[in-house]
């Protein structure tokens, strides 16, 4: 009888260890869920909604009390879990093989069912490890993302499908699987070539938006997506027929040109709407990168350019990018050393040289600034309206830089990336024109300069003329007097000598 036992408890104890090596035979590596696009605030949670169960018509079935939030959605109260499952089903496949009667879910009902799946509590356990989510079973996985940074961002619910290999009793060789944030809301950058957002008037700069397609949930069949930007102080580059081409770049696709209308507002700025619909209508661009670029010619002392995107329900952030342009004073004094005297009246083109290339072939080119003086100025100001490659056009005296009482003259609307000289056409009275060019040279940038308070400065010193007599002056007098007393001189000397002649 103890012989029995022992052989008994043998028996036991092998068949505790087979079933144990049948245990590590039949462990299912864990599946790992990746969840890109999120901001660098956002946290995950998760929640398995639906898992495997043989013993249910579908293979699958409810958990974590999500079957009564999906008979919650409209028309599905009265079907039964299984029936939901084979509509879910038909939905993830449309050639899946499902009972008689059964038709596939529609989007708007799978989102309302995630939708409110998300009042359920989800976990937040040491399975979630940053972005990613250790899956132990296959199932439908609930995704929550949340972020502080609410002015930003807002994220859709999300869904993970962990499918597994074929399997006798259980399954096994679970598939890793990578979802995309659905960002509801998305960022913007703005910026333009003029990197240090100094500028000259009526230069062409390029513009560059940089923002992404946001996620559109899948209820909303008809799709908007626009990119509305707005311009002051500068006009987009058109063409005759008053459209701009814009340059649209989605993920990593090859960019791509687009022609839009250009408009102008109700307060006089100019606006142009990029409608990207039909990039978002396929939701599997939600997310992707999207630059977009085009240009715009200067025409004011500052251009504002505001970028804002839309999809007709979230308010999103606008960006906006300010350029300004520089300005450099001309001093002009007489050429004493000690105590030099400011000078009036002097007048001055400016203009910069510009070389380019041409087959090789270097050509340069100087271009003189045409000006506008700013009457609301007391010290002679002027402003930069245009430029012509024409001295003669520029050295005009409606153009001309005149400077004021003390010296000066303020030029306005220049970009400190140029080098800019100021010739001087007409020198004020009693000086004479100086023939050498005076350069400008910007002031340091740094010490906390911004680009609205860029400033260059130029001189340049006349030489006062030699006096000499004046028509009218003493000088005449003088000659008339000598001329007077040669004269006399001369008549007395011929009468003396005819009065000699007559007495011989």
């Amino acid at each position: 009888m103890k012989n029995l036992f022992k052989k008994i408890g043998a028996l036991l104890v092998a068949a505790v260890m087979v079933l144990s090596m049948c245990t590590a035979v039949f462990a299912v590596t864990p599946a790992t869920i990746t969840v890109n696009n999120l901001d660098a605030k956002a946290t995950i949670s998760y929640l398995e909604i639906i898992v495997p169960d043989q013993t249910k018509e579908t293979g699958w079935a409810f958990a974590n009390g999500a079957a009564a939030k999906f008979h919650e959605v409209d028309g599905w109260a009265e079907l039964t879990d299984q029936q939901i499952i084979w509509k879910l089903i038909k939905f993830k496949n449309e050639n899946a093989t499902v009972p008689s009667g059964i038709t596939a879910a529609t989007a708007s009902q799978f989102q309302a069912a995630m939708t409110n799946v998300e009042t359920l509590t989800f976990k937040s356990d040491a399975n979630v490890k940053g972005n990613k989510i250790s899956a132990n079973t296959a199932g439908v996985y609930a995704i929550k993302a949340i972020t502080t940074d609410t002015d930003n961002y807002a994220y859709s619910p999300m869904a993970a499908f962990v499918s597994f290999g074929t399997y006798t009793d259980v399954p096994t060789a679970l598939t890793d699987v990578t979802v995309n944030a659905k960002r509801r809301t998305i960022t913007i950058e703005k910026t333009s070539s003029e990197t240090d957002g100094v500028v000259e008037i009526n230069k062409e700069v390029t513009y560059t938006v940089k923002t992404n397609i946001p996620y559109i949930t899948d209820d909303i069949e008809n799709v908007k997506y626009t990119i509305t930007d707005t311009i002051e102080g500068a006009d987009y580059s058109v063409d005759k027929a008053g459209e701009l081409a814009v340059s649209v770049k989605i993920g990593d696709k090859e960019a791509t040109n687009r022609t839009v209308k250009v408009t102008t507002t109700q307060d006089g700025k100019k606006q142009f709407v990029l409608d990207l619909s039909d990039v978002a209508v396929d939701r599997k661009n939600a997310n992707a990168d999207v630059v977009i670029s085009y240009k715009a010619i200067v025409k004011s002392e500052k251009v504002e350019n505001t970028v804002k995107p839309g999809d007709g329900t979230h308010t999103f952030t606008p960006e906006t990018n300010t350029l300004y342009t520089g300005k450099i004073t001309m001093t002009k004094t007489d050429d004493t050393k000690e105590n030099p005297v400011a000078l009036e009246n002097a007048g001055f083109v400016i203009y910069r040289e510009e070389t380019t290339k041409v087959e090789g072939k270097e050509t340069k080119k100087t271009h003189y600034a045409i000006v506008k003086k700013d009457d609301t100025k007391a010290n002679n100001e002027y402003v930069v309206t245009g430029w012509t490659e024409s001295l003669d056009t520029a050295k005009a005296d409606n153009n001309l830089i005149i400077t004021g009482k003390n010296g000066e003259a303020v030029v306005r609307g220049l970009d400190d990336s140029y080098t800019y000289n100021f010739k001087e056409i007409k020198a004020p009275e009693g000086y004479s024109v100086n023939t050498r060019d005076s350069v400008a040279t910007w002031k340091d940038a740094g010490n906390n300069v911004t680009a609205k308070d860029r400033e260059g400065t130029a001189s340049m010193s006349d030489t006062k003329l030699n006096s000499l007599p004046s028509t009218g002056g003493m000088g005449t007098y003088l000659f008339t007097i000598i001329g007077v007393v040669v004269m006399a001189g001369a008549a007395g000397a011929f009468f003396i000598s005819r009065r000699k002649g007559s007495e011989e």
